[in-house]
């Protein structure tokens, strides 16, 4: 679980940082979340004792940075098409 997490953290970091139609308050929450969460992966993954929690739901924020930044970006899109068909 804890590749995972660095994956899907990372995974939603890129995404938010370079999707070119994502908006600032996005993009800040976005990096910043993925990269808390891929390093939450990477301090569990230095662990060589003990047993670490991760919790189901937790990953869903990767998974919403990622569906909300490709949902900007295709929005982006579909008014860039629209306005230039008004010109």
């Amino acid at each position: 679980m804890d590749v995972l997490a660095i994956i899907t953290g990372l995974a939603a970091a890129l995404a938010a940082a370079f999707l070119p139609g994502v908006t600032g308050k996005l993009k800040a929450v976005g990096i910043i979340g993925g990269l808390a969460f891929a390093g939450y992966g990477l301090y569990v993954a230095s662990q060589s004792t003990g047993t670490w929690y991760f919790p189901i739901y937790g990953f869903a924020l990767p998974v919403i940075i990622i569906v909300m930044a490709v949902k900007e970006n295709a929005d982006k899109r579909r008014r860039d098409a629209l306005d230039a068909q008004a010109s």
